[in-house]
């Protein structure tokens, strides 16, 4: 009787004993994955981010209100604006709103102040501000609000 019934229970879950035995099989693969906490700790210009891009060259970028970050895996690196130092270009502000990527491996950053272009392969910011007179008109502010990447082209909205 003992094993009817032990046979009975097997072959009415035996769904389950099946997942449960791949899943355990599967463990070590389901295993190898980790995160980690990026913050102010760790090397982040700033805790409040605004904008995550991950770029073709798995560089991940984050728009905070401190600056352009990115992550290679290892270090964090910050990008920040600086007025005092005019042979080197700096991005336009330090308040980034989004991040995003061209064909041609350019990054391209709406900040609070303007467009700014970052080429990877020189390591040069290109700004593009406007005018303070034409930002504020008829009582509103012209920010740029996103960036997004068409067939051809790169959109500012």
């Amino acid at each position: 009787m003992c094993r009817f019934i032990i046979y009975r229970y097997v072959m009415r879950n035996r769904y389950f004993f099946i997942i449960a035995v791949l899943l355990f099989a599967c463990n070590g693969a389901f295993g190898q994955y980790s995160y980690q906490q990026l913050d102010n700790s760790y090397g982040l210009s700033n805790s409040c981010i605004n904008s995550i891009y991950q770029d073709n060259d798995n560089l991940v970028w984050f728009g905070t209100w401190d600056g352009l970050n990115f992550y290679d895996g290892n270090t964090i690196h910050v990008f920040n604006y600086e007025k005092t130092d005019a042979k080197r270009n700096s991005i336009a502000s330090n308040v980034i709103y989004q991040v995003a990527e061209d064909k041609q491996r350019s990054i391209w950053i709406g900040t609070v102040e303007g467009l700014s272009k970052f080429n990877k392969n020189t390591g040069d910011f290109s700004n593009y501000f406007y005018s303070r007179k034409k930002a504020v008109s008829n009582g509103y502010t012209v920010a740029i609000n996103s960036l997004c990447r068409p067939q051809k082209q790169l959109a500012v909205i």
